[in-house]
């Protein structure tokens, strides 16, 4: 099942990284790919744009719920998010 935090955000590992931990002001690359809860419907990737995610955790350069998201994953993990 997923872990919900207190401020209502879902995740759930699907593959447990091996490398160092991300927290605040860890620089990090990253693929994804957002989808609609409701519809299932993706509304953005990266793989489609041919470039990787970067930015600095708690720079508030992607959303809120991504930054939160990813905190305690492991470099090389796989997560999912509901936010």
């Amino acid at each position: 099942g997923f872990t919900v935090l207190e401020n209502g955000l879902k995740y759930k590992d699907v593959t447990a990284g091996s490398g160092k931990e991300i927290a605040e002001g860890t620089g990090v690359r990253m693929n994804f790919a957002g989808y609609v809860l409701e519809t299932g419907k993706e509304f953005d990737n990266s793989w489609d744009k041919g470039r990787l995610l970067g930015f600095k955790v708690g720079s508030k350069a992607a959303i809120a719920g991504l930054e939160e998201g990813i905190k305690g994953m492991k470099f090389g993990g796989r997560r999912i998010l509901v936010i």
